[in-house]
C-alpha cells in the first residue's frame, strides 16, 4: 500500500498507523485523533478537518505520490514504538526493575 486512510471518531496511537508510517507510505489521518506526540516528533503524514476533504486531498497526494518526506517517519515511530525504547518503562510498570 502507498496510502493509508485513518478517519476514525476516536482512536489513541493507532498501531496499524504506526505500521504503515514506520514502512514509508502516505497516511491521512482526521485532524480531531489525538497525534500530538506524532506532530511533537516530526512525523509526516497528511490531516484533514473533515471526511469531505478526502476526495481532494488523496487526487493531490495520487498525482504526484512522492514518498520522500515519509522516509524519517521509519527511525521515529522506532523511537517511540520499539522495544528498546520501552522496555525500561515497562519494566517499571511491572516492577521488574
Amino acid at each position: 500500500s502507498d496510502v493509508m486512510i485513518n478517519m476514525l471518531q476516536t482512536d489513541s496511537f493507532s498501531g496499524s498507523m504506526q505500521e504503515f508510517l514506520y514502512a514509508n507510505n502516505l497516511v491521512i489521518t482526521g485532524s480531531w485523533l489525538p497525534y500530538e506526540v506524532l506532530d511533537n516528533e516530526g512525523i509526516f503524514y497528511y490531516k484533514i478537518d473533515d471526511i469531505y476533504e478526502l476526495k481532494d486531498k488523496l487526487m493531490v497526494i495520487l498525482s504526484n505520490l512522492n514518498k520522500e518526506n515519509a522516509i524519517k517517519n521509519q527511525q521515529i515511530i522506532y523511537s517511540l514504538s520499539s522495544w528498546e525504547a520501552n522496555i525500561k518503562e515497562w519494566m517499571e510498570v511491572y516492577h521488574l526493575e
